[in-house]
């Protein structure tokens, strides 16, 4: 009887260790696999918690089953309940592991189900944001043809009313208040593009406001905070502020003085003369305008005005240029520091190339007819303006007011600078707006 106990207890003892082994066995190779598997960021750290737990666990086991088969081994009755504890031991770490294994799973479909709620939300933000870019396009782009058939002197109330009502056809949606706002949106844009604007001009010299004759002979106006003040009363649609000597001196543009009239003023502001670089240009900017304007450095390092754009946007950067017809009457040249040196540019071929390079609007002043009051130089502005999409200024030669309309009309200018007609109250700004809407010349509100 003894020796048939010490042969069931020797039995019970290799297969406890081999079941025990294999369970040891099982749970490292969990914990390499799992510990893998976080490397390469595939699992979570309760993988790799739950096989050291089996592992630790299984180890114990060992040892109490162990110390029990030699305790009670001669007991037949000891060895059914060891193989009752082994074998629910087992199915309880398995349950456990499990039970961690499926917690995961559970909270990845939870967030699947979230993100899979947010795209759809994002979806339909995206569907809403195309829609209105959408309506703005056409808006932007019924203006812009509409604009560009009274620039050519064909545009005629027929034409608007034909863009409107493309503007009414195109308009996204079936809901009635809807379709009016887009139709008064559009009809507000196209109102905004072919008005035409009427900027006086400040030549500042040492503090004061002058003017002269092809560039020449200046002659004191004024106070230039006094007369800013004075413009943007009278109904002025920009003011251009021009250091006229900055260049010349090879010194920056007096920012004090633009701050004083920057800030008498609630008109759009332009500043020209000094800006060499994209420090020049923030200074002004931030000293109160809305625009910079450059010509010589912009003549001598092209490349500065698509930093410009790039760093302050198209729409702040206006290039000005000063051209003469040459003596053989072939065409224009460019001129820089105030009109005292002949660059030899064309001046079709670097208004296309300022373009090109991203200036938002153009300063075109003729110089064999500023401060002439002899009109302005219609045939070099209306070349530039059909050269070029981007809005051309015409400077130079006003004296009456059919010279105002003949820039528009002749030379397809978008706005008319002008400067001592106006300092010498020859000229009135609501005079020059009235006189345009006779003549049937769209003009902001006279």
């Amino acid at each position: 009887m003894c020796s048939t106990a010490q042969g069931f207890s020797m039995i019970y003892m290799v297969l406890l260790a081999i079941f025990l082994s294999m369970t040891l066995v099982s749970g490292v190779v969990q914990l390499f696999r799992a510990v893998v598997l976080e490397r390469e960021k595939e699992t979570d750290k309760k993988e790799i918690t739950t096989a050291i737990i089996e592992i630790v666990v299984g180890s114990l086991a060992l040892i109490a089953f162990a110390w029990l088969g030699l305790c009670f081994a001669v007991m037949l009755k000891a060895l059914p309940l060891a193989v009752v504890l082994y074998v629910l031991w087992i199915i309880g770490a398995r349950l456990v592991a499990n039970r961690k294994k499926a917690e995961p799973a559970d909270d990845s479909e939870s967030s699947d189900a979230i993100a899979s709620e947010d795209a759809s939300e994002s979806g339909e933000v995206a569907e809403s944001a195309d829609a209105m870019a959408s309506e703005a396009a056409i808006a932007s782009e019924d203006a812009s043809e509409s604009e560009a058939a009274i620039s050519s002197g064909d545009a005629s109330e027929s034409e608007a009313d034909e863009t409107i009502d493309s503007g009414e056809d195109n308009a996204p949606g079936s809901d009635e208040d809807d379709a009016s706002k887009s139709v008064q949106a559009t009809v507000i844009a196209l109102d905004n593009q072919r008005a035409k604007r009427i900027i006086p001009c400040l030549d500042v010299n040492e503090g004061r406001v002058v003017k002269g004759v092809n560039f020449v002979d200046l002659k004191d106006a004024g106070d230039p905070v006094e007369i800013a003040k004075a413009y943007n009363a009278a109904g002025a649609d920009e003011l251009v502020f021009l250091d006229i000597t900055a260049t010349t001196e090879a010194r920056r543009t007096r920012i004090e003085m633009v701050k004083k009239v920057a800030g008498s003023i609630t008109i759009p502001f332009a500043v020209g003369g000094g800006i060499r670089s994209k420090e020049d240009f923030a200074q002004v900017v931030k000293a109160g305008a809305d625009k910079g304007s450059i010509n010589s450095a912009a003549v001598e390092r092209p490349e500065l005005i698509k930093e410009l754009a790039e760093e302050f946007g198209s729409e702040r950067v206006v290039v000005a240029i000063d051209v003469k017809k040459r003596e053989d009457g072939s065409g224009w040249n460019v001129y820089k520091n105030g009109g005292q040196v002949d660059t030899g540019l064309d001046a079709l071929a670097w208004a296309k190339q300022a373009e090109k390079l991203g200036a938002g609007e153009l300063l075109v002043t003729g110089m064999d007819c500023d401060g002439t009051k002899a009109g302005y130089d219609l045939e070099v502005t209306g070349r530039i303006a059909e050269a070029v999409k981007i809005p051309v200024i015409a400077s130079g030669g006003a004296g009456k007011l059919e010279d105002f309309r003949d820039a528009f009309t002749i030379g397809k200018a978008d706005a008319a600078l002008a400067a001592s007609l106006f300092h010498f109250k020859e000229l009135e700004i609501q005079e020059v707006k009235k006189y345009l809407q006779k003549e049937g010349i769209p003009v902001t509100s006279a």
